[in-house]
């Protein structure tokens, strides 16, 4: 009998968003113990070798101890991957441990595939390190825990800005989501180049090995300083799309967004220093008053205690 499980996606059956993020300042203890978890759970679910062999029973006196762990992990599944209670029930009722789960929710996250796919591939008995590299990812992706998702609905906006404002192709933006980069991080590296894609990719990239937001001289982003218009579209087309994300994604009043605008910067610089300061947990008028002065994000980062390309690395903002 076919196994199926409620795919956690949205309507259309796509998976949520989710991406691999080098968590930087408070919240790296967090990750560390997420990323635990991960470890163990993946060490666990390899015992054994044989897909057929099922973990040892825990002894009876260390039950409270396994009944901690199964109630982290089910957390984890519904907060951190979104999976509500019935479909981990489900899949648990098809065989899967909630190890399994967590794990192939994480690959799913990371791969940007149907939590279904991934559990009936296992099931068909491949092991984790197989269905990580047919998905292109690494054998590390296993450890490595993915960020919270977007919401369904702020994902798909942010998707059609890219496509309908920047011209950015569907397939670029799934490409770049498979490699670990958040929908938001997208969207910010289209709006600093223009949207191409070639430069979009080089100054994610870029960030990645710790070049920060400029883009790398020579590379497809790299553009003289004083142009007067990004290739792709218009300083008056981004403006609204920008100034909305900084007021519902990053939760800034209207009035300080309005402020920081008035003090000549692009929107691109005020969607960086917005990110920057969600970071760092500083002001975000603090880090546009340094921007302003003409400060280079690399002096910002130091200041704010953030790694090199930390500006650029998705950080929560606070709940205001």
């Amino acid at each position: 009998m076919k196994r199926v499980f409620p795919n956690a996606g949205t309507d259309s059956g796509e998976p949520r968003a989710g991406r691999p993020v080098l968590l930087a300042g408070r919240r790296g203890g967090r990750c560390l113990l997420v990323a635990g978890v991960v470890v163990g759970l993946v060490t666990a679910c390899r015992v054994g070798g044989e897909r057929g062999e099922q973990p040892a029973p825990p002894p009876a006196n260390g039950g409270a101890a396994a009944t901690t762990t199964e109630a982290l992990a089910a957390r984890l599944l519904e907060e951190r991957y979104h999976l509500p209670e019935g479909v981990v029930a489900q899949a648990q009722r098809e065989g899967s441990s909630l190890a399994e789960i967590l794990v192939a929710a994480n690959l799913s996250a990371r791969a940007g595939r149907p939590l279904v796919a991934v559990l009936q591939a296992r099931q068909q008995g491949q092991e984790w390190q197989a269905i990580a590299r047919s998905y292109g990812l690494p054998e590390e992706a296993l450890t490595q825990p993915a960020a919270p998702a977007l919401p369904p609905a702020d994902e798909a906006r942010f998707r059609a800005v890219l496509e309908q404002q920047f011209r950015l192709p569907e397939l670029t933006v799934a490409q770049l989501r498979r490699d670990g980069f958040s929908v938001v991080e997208i969207l910010a590296a289209a709006a600093l180049t223009g949207g191409g894609p070639d430069a979009v990719r080089a100054l994610l990239y870029g960030a990645r090995q710790g070049h920060g937001w400029q883009p790398v001289p020579g590379s497809p982003g790299a553009r003289p300083q004083n142009t007067a218009r990004p290739e792709g579209t218009t300083a008056d087309e981004v403006a609204p799309y920008l100034r909305a994300l900084l007021t519902d994604y990053y939760g800034l009043p209207a009035a300080e967004v309005t402020a920081a605008a008035e003090q000549g910067l692009p929107w691109s610089d005020l969607l960086v220093a917005a990110n920057a300061a969600a970071g760092s947990g500083r002001p975000f008028a603090r880090v546009v008053s340094w921007r302003a002065e003409g400060l280079g994000w690399s002096q910002i980062e130091r200041r704010l205690g953030l790694d090199a390309g930390g500006a650029l690395r998705l950080h929560a903002p606070k709940k205001r």
